[in-house]
């Protein structure tokens, strides 16, 4: 109910129930639950002294165990929030990817500054940190919103997504730019650990190299050179569908120190084609627990058996 109209509404109510035994009313300023009001609190009180029939403040408990139901409801009691969308996992994917994108340039930033002195717009923080604490009001992030609402709201996250990305590639390449130039035929990649500790973990580049390979007898070769020595690394599938040899997209495992830049160059040079001979009409893959199958002419999996059940 709104500020002192507590006594109202429930007096409103009581004439609704007079013929109940025993009724509920629910009261608190504002829509969401609100607190007791001191007017409020002195009204009802009021009435409780004054009225012909027993009124006291209770709980939901005391209230279900008073009572004697004599009509079981066989429909859903799930009725709360009718028609909102309270299960927008865009808002709450964006608030969480924001949250961290703040942090993480935030100390990008920080570190650029106190070792090469980069400038950066604090007021740039401040207006996208207002973006996020913007669609952190509760009815933004539970996605209890209509569709203009949510709309507007990943429209606010994408803007302060945009401002981020901005600071922290500015950052980015003043740290870079204190390395040394790549020699000709090298593709350097960098890799920031904001954390104040060293991860090993799993690195992605991708990149074009200068000129396609368009040949049935050679491909590319990749080397990566991490701190002056060769390490193991792996072509994955590029973001792009081209039928010839030129984009590349790496994989490989270093350590990263902390809250440091590290890079890893790789050296593309070419190679005869690596050719498999398929004996057979089919290709199968097979470990201790699992046997895929898949046609040699439709390229489709024919058999995937996982702990002898086919799927």
């Amino acid at each position: 109910s709104g500020f002192g109209k507590a006594k109202t509404d429930i007096l409103h109510k009581i004439e609704r129930w007079r013929d109940k035994d025993i009724a509920v009313a629910l009261w608190g300023v504002g829509n969401h639950g609100g607190n007791p009001s001191r007017k409020d609190l002195r009204d009802v009180e009021k009435m409780i002294k004054e009225a012909d029939y027993k009124i006291l403040h209770s709980t939901p408990e005391a209230f279900f165990a008073d009572i004697t139901p004599s009509v079981e409801y066989a429909g859903s009691l799930n009725r709360c929030l009718v028609g909102c969308y309270a299960s927008v996992s865009e808002i709450k994917k964006g608030n969480a990817e924001l949250e961290s994108k703040l942090f993480s340039t935030e100390k990008i930033c920080a570190i650029a500054n106190l070792q090469y002195g980069h400038k950066y717009d604090e007021k740039a923080f401040e207006l996208a940190q207002k973006e996020l604490l913007f669609i952190q009001f509760h009815d933004i992030l539970s996605g209890t919103s209509a569709v203009e609402g949510v709309e507007s709201s990943i429209g606010r996250i994408r803007y302060a997504t945009k401002i981020l990305d901005e600071l922290y590639f500015d950052a980015f390449t003043t740290m870079v730019e204190r390395h040394q130039k790549a020699v000709e035929g090298s593709f350097p990649a960098f890799y920031f650990n904001d954390c104040p500790y060293a991860r090993e973990t799993v690195v992605e580049s991708e990149f074009l190299v200068l000129e396609s390979l368009i040949s049935d007898e050679e491909e590319y070769g990749v080397k990566a050179v991490w701190n002056g020595r060769e390490i193991p690394c792996q072509v994955i599938k590029q973001s792009c569908n081209i039928n010839y040899d030129r984009r590349k997209r790496l994989a490989c495992k270093i350590t990263m120190p902390p809250a440091t830049m590290s890079r890893v160059d790789f050296y593309i040079e070419k190679r005869p084609l690596m050719k498999k001979d398929l004996n057979g009409r089919e290709l199968v893959f097979e470990d201790a627990c699992k046997r895929v199958v898949i046609g040699k002419d439709s390229g489709l999996i024919e058999s995937f058996v996982v702990n002898g059940k086919e799927y």
